[in-house]
């Protein structure tokens, strides 16, 4: 809060403005009116020039002028140069529905030039069909010889490989003979080996029985000689006289017993010599039968090694036959290969000879193609037809003329709807914007007020930044930007070319608290403010002042939408009818206009 010192010149001045001042204020969007009055002691001291903060719709808008012209606009041209236009069908003022027949141009000429064009073609693609029936012979050719010589080469894959397995099969059977007659070696050298241990035993059998033999009739010859010793003892006792062989009778009973016994031991010697030779001779057998399977043995064994060595040999003999078997089938897979290559490129070359046929048909016919296509357009482009529904505005050549490629020769509008070209300086461009609400007035619909929206705006300014389907009658300098307004409210009097007052309503705002822009403040630090009256207090040490001085305070304020005189604000605790401090510097001013 601060108290305001007031000078006894300003006190002169506001004298004159004792009374509620009302002034009328013109906007972009009416007339609007606000109240500036006085704050003032009873003997016109203490005085401060106020206006209040008021509520009411505010609007910032941008009014300029501009042309009606047709939603869409286009001429009616055709790509032909130098044929005569053969008939015009409407006239300025008639109405077409799109694809109308509107004008026709002379077409003989290039009648004539599309059937030469046409014959050629079909001459060239007589020649393409022979051409190319050679190059599918070739390459049908060549399918069949690869298939052939692949077949061929097949086989003898098949030959090769089925040499292979028999010599596979054959050496599988030799390894199988090997192996069997190896188990026979094995089994006769087991034969043999027991061949020769039954001989050994029976050839030591046969020894000891020998030996026992030999000992046996070494003892019977004992026996013997002592059988013959006993008889020659017993013969000379028998002849002794008996006077001699009294005193020899125990000689003779003893040579006799030794007799016996020598007899005895002569008869157990020969049979046991019997039985050693029985015996020996059995063991004799024994051996010579064991000798002769030993033999056998031996013979059988030398006879399986002798197979055995064959069936190696003809193991390793087959085992070649492999290798021998397998570099055949792989050079005759080697030649399958070759052939399948050669087939292969064969295939390729006649592939590529077709492909080449057709490029170069295709080539060679392209161009001709293109110049049928090329007549019959420009044949279909002789009927000229409304590219659109609307009002023909132009008709800029008549029937009987040479026509020159590009010339327009009609322009039809669709009336059926309107837009507004304008245009806009370069200092509001920028605050105009696509979607923006339009209010459009003409002449011709008086005080009634049409609607419409910001529907084009230029980037670049000048007429070359003017739509195609935007007519060319507003003008316009290099600084201003072309714009469009749609217009949503159709009426029946309004006409291509009129004048129209557009007003673009750029912000607005209902029930917006506003105050003069002059009564904006700023501080040191940049702030904007506003000085509002809060009430008033006499000077101190003076109850009996008369003239209280009024109190003020600050309200930092931002702004809203702004206008030509207007300003919404905003800031904490701003009411409607708050009384806002006018600037002394801008109230003197005032004043003194």
């Amino acid at each position: 809060m601060k108290k305001l010192e007031i000078t006894n010149k300003r006190n002169a001045m506001i004298i004159l403005s004792s009374i509620v001042l009302t002034i009328t204020i013109a906007t972009t969007s009416g007339v609007t009116i606000y109240k500036k009055s006085m704050v003032k002691a009873a003997d016109n001291e203490n005085t401060l020039q106020t206006v209040e903060v008021i509520k009411q719709d505010l609007e910032k808008s941008l009014s300029i002028n501009g042309t009606i012209a047709a939603l869409e606009s286009q001429s009616v041209t055709s790509e032909l140069s130098g044929v005569k236009v053969k008939s015009i069908k409407v006239r300025v003022g008639d109405h077409v529905k799109k694809g109308d027949v509107v004008a026709e141009l002379d077409t003989s000429t290039i009648e004539k030039a599309l059937k030469q064009a046409e014959d050629s073609l079909e001459i060239a693609k007589q020649k393409d069909a022979l051409e190319m029936a050679t190059a599918k012979r070739n390459y049908d050719t060549a399918v069949e010889q690869a298939k052939i010589q692949q077949e061929r080469a097949q086989r003898e894959v098949d030959k090769a490989q089925q040499e292979y397995e028999k010599s596979v099969n054959a050496s599988d059977t030799a390894d199988g003979v090997y192996a069997s007659a190896q188990e026979n070696v094995d089994s006769k050298t087991g034969e043999a080996n027991y061949a020769q241990g039954t001989y050994d035993e029976a050839n030591g059998h046969a020894k000891s029985k020998a030996e026992k033999y030999e000992k046996k009739q070494e003892k019977l010859e004992d026996a013997q000689k002592r059988l013959t010793e006993a008889e020659r003892v017993k013969t000379e006792l028998d002849g002794m006289q008996e006077d001699q062989v009294e005193n020899l009778n125990a000689q003779k009973e003893e040579a006799q017993r030794e007799l016996d016994e020598a007899r005895e031991a002569v008869e157990k010697a020969e049979k046991e010599v019997r039985k050693a030779k029985h015996e020996n001779e059995q063991a004799q057998s024994s051996l010579e039968s064991n000798q002769n399977a030993l033999s056998d043995a031996k013979s059988n064994l030398a006879d399986a090694k002798a197979d055995q060595a064959s069936a190696e040999a003809d193991a390793k003999s087959k085992k070649e036959g492999i290798d021998g078997a397998k570099d055949s089938v792989t050079k005759a897979q080697d030649s399958q290969q070759d052939i399948i290559r050669e087939g292969e490129k064969s295939l390729a070359d006649a592939k590529d000879s077709i492909k080449s046929t057709e490029l170069g048909q295709s080539s060679s016919n392209i161009s001709l193609q293109q110049e049928v296509e090329k007549y019959k357009q420009q044949i279909e482009s002789a009927t000229l037809t409304a590219p659109c529904d609307g009002l023909v505005t132009s008709v800029g050549i008549k029937e009987g003329a040479l026509y020159d490629n590009g010339k327009e020769i009609m322009n039809i509008q669709n009336d059926k709807g309107y837009k507004v070209n304008a245009t806009v300086d370069q200092y509001d461009i920028c605050d105009v914007q696509e979607g923006m609400p339009v209010r459009i007035k003409t002449d011709s619909t008086g005080e009634e007020l049409l609607e419409g929206t910001v529907s084009f705006v230029s980037p670049i300014p000048g007429g070359e930044a003017l739509s195609t389907e935007q007519s060319s009658g507003t003008a316009s300098n290099s600084n201003d930007y072309p714009i469009e307004v749609s217009i949503k409210n159709k009426t029946d009097r309004l006409r291509i070319g009129m004048t129209a007052k557009i007003t673009i309503v750029q912000q607005e705002k209902k029930g917006a608290l506003v105050v003069p822009d002059s009564v904006i403040q700023q501080s040191d630090d940049g702030k904007n403010y506003i000085e509002v009256v809060t009430g008033e207090s006499a000077v101190a040490g003076n109850s009996e002042e008369k003239n209280p001085t009024p109190m003020t305070e600050k309200i930092d304020i931002t702004y809203g939408i702004k206008t030509d005189y207007y300003v919404e604000i905003n800031g904490k605790g701003i009411k409607e009818g708050m009384k806002v401090v006018m600037p002394t510097t801008d109230y003197s001013e005032d004043i003194l206009e």
